[in-house]
């Protein structure tokens, strides 16, 4: 189910199911896949748990397939590189978020 921007704001409200926030620390890892720097589409997915000092996100963007290993970068590195990536954090594990540019086309919970 992809629910509308505006019901997000910006995670900071009870999402729907019940769902509390889950605000990751800045210093916490996220991993992104070759390529999604650049890609102007890029899709998120939360681990449902996460270890400890990881954020459970991992960035990608879309059909990527790459020999690459994806890398490892703490949450404050958004600030510089994406910022507008941020604005999805706070998601609880197992949902999905998509971008286009800036802008979120949806979010949802798989299954």
């Amino acid at each position: 189910m992809w629910t509308s921007f505006g019901h997000l704001i910006f995670g900071v409200h009870k999402t729907r199911g019940g769902s509390e926030p889950r605000f990751p620390r800045f210093t916490d890892t996220v991993t992104a896949v070759p390529g999604w720097e650049k890609s102007e589409r890029v899709a998120l997915a939360r681990a449902l748990e996460p270890e400890a000092g990881d954020s459970g996100w991992l960035i990608m963007p879309p059909g990527a397939v790459s020999g690459v290993p994806p890398e490892q970068f703490p949450v404050f590195e958004l600030l510089r590189r994406r910022s507008e990536l941020l604005s999805a954090m706070a998601l609880p594990g197992g949902w999905v978020v998509e971008f286009e540019e800036d802008e979120i086309l949806g979010y949802g919970k798989p299954g």
